[in-house]
C-alpha cells in the first residue's frame, strides 16, 4: 500500500510540475510510471534534477515544436527501465538543447537520419553548415560493487603477458563501446561525437587512449595515433571531432571540457564552428603511425 501511495504521489507531482515530461509519456506509461523514473525519485533532491529535464524539453520545444520531441522522445521516454537511461536521456536533451541554441535561427532537426537505417541524436547549421552530433553515456563502474577484481590495467598487455585477476583497462572498455558509433553518423558530414564518461580515475587519459592508443596515456599533448585508436579506423574517418562533456550539478549546466580532432576525418571541423560550439580545449594530435 505504501509503494502505491508514493507512486500515486509522484505521478500526480509529475503531471503537476512537469507538464511537457508528462505529456512525453504515452498513455500506459501514465498509469504506471516507467521504472527508471521511479528508481531516480529514489534518489535525494529528485525533485530538482526532473525540474532541470522540464526546463530543458521547454526549449527544446521552442526549437523545434511540439510534434517533433513527441516523435523523439515518446517511445523510449516511456520505456526507460532503469535509473541509467534516464540520465542517457537527460545529456542526450541537454546537449541538443544546447547546440540549438547556437544553430542558425535557434532551430535544430532532432534525431535526423543518416541514410544507412539509422538517425544521429541532432541536426544544427552553424554558417550554413550542416552539423550532426551523437551523445553517448558511459559511466565507469569502477571499483566493481563486489571488489574483484580490485585492480585494473592501465594499458593493454601483451598475449603472453597478460596479468591473472586484473581487469583489463577501460581504454579497452571505451573502445569496444564506441567501435561502431560512426554508424550513428552520415558519411562526409562534419560529425560531432558528445561523450559522459562519469569515472573516478582520469577520464581524458582513458578517452586519449581510446581515440589513439594505449601508448597515449601519459601524454598531454601532440598525440600519436597507433594502429589500435579508433581514429586509425577508416569506418571513423566520418566523425570529425569528439568532446569529453559533463553536467555541473552547481550551475545546473552541461561544460564541454575537452574536443580531440580526428587528425584523418574526411570533414575537418572548421575553426567558425568551434569557436561557436566549443567551450573547452581543442587537442591537435600529431598524425603519426607506429
Amino acid at each position: 500500500m505504501k509503494n502505491l501511495q508514493k507512486t500515486t504521489i509522484l505521478k500526480e507531482w509529475i503531471e503537476t510540475n512537469c507538464l511537457v515530461l508528462w505529456s512525453l509519456l504515452n498513455n500506459r506509461s501514465q498509469q504506471t510510471l516507467p521504472q527508471g523514473l521511479m528508481d531516480v525519485a529514489k534518489n535525494e533532491g529528485f525533485e530538482v534534477f526532473l525540474k532541470r529535464i522540464e526546463d530543458i524539453l521547454r526549449e527544446l520545444e521552442g526549437m523545434c515544436g511540439s510534434k517533433s520531441l513527441g516523435d523523439s522522445y515518446r517511445r523510449d521516454l516511456s520505456n526507460v527501465n532503469f535509473e541509467n537511461q534516464v540520465y542517457d536521456f537527460f545529456y542526450e536533451i541537454f546537449v541538443c538543447c544546447r547546440l540549438g541554441k547556437i544553430s542558425d535561427d535557434k532551430k535544430l532537426t532532432l534525431r535526423p537520419p543518416t541514410g544507412k537505417g539509422t538517425h544521429s541524436d541532432c541536426l544544427i547549421k552553424v554558417n550554413g553548415l550542416n552539423i550532426y552530433a551523437e551523445v553517448k553515456n558511459y559511466p565507469d563502474v569502477w571499483p566493481p560493487p563486489d571488489g574483484n577484481p580490485h585492480q585494473r590495467s592501465l594499458c593493454k598487455s601483451k598475449p603472453n603477458e597478460k596479468p591473472q585477476d586484473i581487469a583489463r583497462p577501460r581504454s579497452i572498455d571505451l573502445r569496444s563501446k564506441l567501435n561502431d558509433v560512426h554508424r550513428q553518423f552520415p558519411d562526409k558530414n562534419i560529425n560531432l561525437l558528445f561523450i559522459f564518461e562519469h569515472s573516478c580515475a582520469d577520464s581524458r587519459r582513458h578517452l586519449t587512449q581510446a581515440f589513439y592508443g594505449d601508448a597515449n596515456l601519459w601524454t598531454n599533448e601532440n598525440y600519436i595515433l597507433h594502429e589500435e585508436g579508433l581514429f586509425n579506423k577508416e569506418e571513423w574517418r566520418n566523425i570529425s571531432a569528439c568532446c569529453l562533456s559533463y553536467y555541473n550539478v552547481i550551475d545546473s549546466k552541461i561544460v564541454f571540457e575537452y574536443f580531440w580532432k580526428n587528425p584523418r576525418a574526411y570533414s575537418e571541423l572548421p575553426k567558425i564552428v568551434m569557436d561557436v560550439v566549443n567551450g573547452g580545449t581543442v587537442f591537435q594530435p600529431v598524425q603519426k603511425m607506429v
